[in-house]
């Protein structure tokens, strides 16, 4: 056995090192018949242990596209859980490189953002921009692999890329799965300026062709309170997420624009129209992440 596991069996079950320690350890030396009977779980247990690992830190997205294990047939506990970390080709199904590309492409377009506001919108637009709602990829579209990699996915491949980049970011996050417009969906919820607010990718992208090199991107359901998420439910008394009660940004200005906004030094700017005092203008705006309540400024006139 392993040396820690088989320590762990000689003086107490007290002594083991946490499972989810204990599977990333496994997994970072690409073990792959990896012993657990030392934590005495059924391997329904340990699923639910890895999916928990997989929506808190979204790149271990590749853990549950294969694996297997033998159990106990008494006990029906897990005896060994085998994981793979190649497909039948020999890719490893680990794409570390190409994630961290991508993470130096998020990077640099927040390079300029003071704020965690900024950033937050920047993933948000960065996302709509980029990802093409479909389950075409099976597995992968509910996952990083998809959302951030192919560029494919459904709602909650949008989610885990959101909460991925959050995470890269320092900023709290969380991915919330419940019932949208009738049908299983999947969001965020983030922590800005030490408050909750939800956040939607997936329905604030109305891309439907790969092709287009633009679209619209609403921000109907970015840094909202629950008041403005009625079409969404959750279990709010499951303890496994925040309550997002504050209406800071429900009312401000730039959600009704819909077209992609961008971040720098303090400022969110978008390209809009506005009637102000009977006259038309139209150009590029900037509103200030730091306050919500102060009305956007024209500061190129188109």
């Amino acid at each position: 056995l392993p040396l820690k596991i088989w320590q762990a069996e000689k003086n107490s079950k007290s002594e083991l090192m946490p499972i989810e320690d204990y599977l990333k350890d496994c997994w970072a030396k690409k073990q792959e018949a990896i012993d657990m009977r030392a934590y005495e779980i059924t391997y329904d247990e340990l699923n639910e242990i890895i999916f928990g690992i997989h929506y808190r830190e979204p790149e271990y997205y590749w853990t549950i596209h294969r694996s297997a294990f033998e159990e106990n047939r008494e006990t029906g506990l897990l005896e060994t859980y085998y994981q793979y970390y190649e497909g039948e080709t020999g890719r490893p199904f680990d794409r570390q490189e190409e994630l961290e590309r991508e993470w130096e492409i998020v990077q640099e377009k927040t390079k300029d953002c003071k704020t965690d506001l900024e950033k937050a919108l920047v993933v948000h637009e960065h996302l709509c921009d980029t990802i093409v709602y479909t389950a075409q990829l099976g597995v992968r579209s509910h996952d990083i692999e998809g959302g951030i990699l192919e560029k494919q996915s459904v709602c909650e491949g949008y989610a885990l890329a959101y909460k991925y980049y959050m995470n890269r970011f320092g900023i709290p996050c969380k991915v919330v799965s419940g019932v949208s417009m009738d049908m299983p969906h999947a969001w965020n919820q983030v922590l800005i300026n030490g408050k909750w607010y939800l956040v939607d990718a997936t329905w604030d992208d109305t891309l439907c062709s790969k092709q287009q090199n633009s679209h619209a991107v609403k921000h109907d359901y970015f840094l909202t309170s629950e008041a403005l998420f009625e079409d969404h439910t959750w279990d709010k008394e499951s303890g496994k997420f925040e309550t997002c009660s504050d209406t800071t940004y429900d009312d401000a200005e730039w959600r009704a624009d819909a077209r992609g906004m961008c971040a720098y030094q303090g400022g969110l700017y978008s390209a809009k129209t506005r009637i102000q005092d009977g006259k038309v203008e139209w150009g590029i705006f900037r509103y200030d992440a730091e306050d919500p309540n102060k009305p956007g400024e024209m500061v190129i006139d188109l």
